[in-house]
């Protein structure tokens, strides 16, 4: 990963703007760095990552066909806002070492209090007053 590509995930609007113009597919927020973008045949244009399946459409009314229409998606994709990072430990579905979004409702994943996945939630705070 370039140092012109971690300045654009973390934010900075020239350096996105600069990958768009380079050609440069920011990574997916799971961590994939090889998305995919693809100009389909009915709904538009779509900017695709094969690890997790996130799926990225900019329709031909909005953006236009042929280039035009990739530079416009390409823009969007690399200028979205991040998700918030969330840690296991302090979101809402972690409960002392393991993650109960499991991949169904008995199952459990076991996680560290620092680890990171993209589904985090962060906990309810108490905003009252002391």
């Amino acid at each position: 990963m370039t140092n012109l590509v971690r300045r654009a995930q973390l934010g900075d609007r020239e350096a996105q703007e600069e990958c768009t113009r380079q050609g440069i597919v920011l990574p997916c927020q799971c961590g994939n760095e090889f998305p995919t973008i693809t100009e389909t045949d009915l709904r538009g244009i779509e900017i695709r990552c094969p690890s997790c399946n996130t799926t990225f459409t900019r329709d031909y009314y909005s953006t236009g066909r042929g280039e035009l229409g990739r530079v416009r998606t390409l823009e969007a994709w690399n200028t979205r806002q991040a998700p918030p990072i969330v840690r296991c430990g302090e979101c809402k579905h972690w409960h002392k070492e393991h993650c109960a979004r499991g991949p169904s409702p008995c199952c459990t994943l076991q996680t560290p209090a620092d680890y990171y996945c993209p589904y985090g939630e962060p906990k309810e705070t108490d905003h009252e007053n002391v």
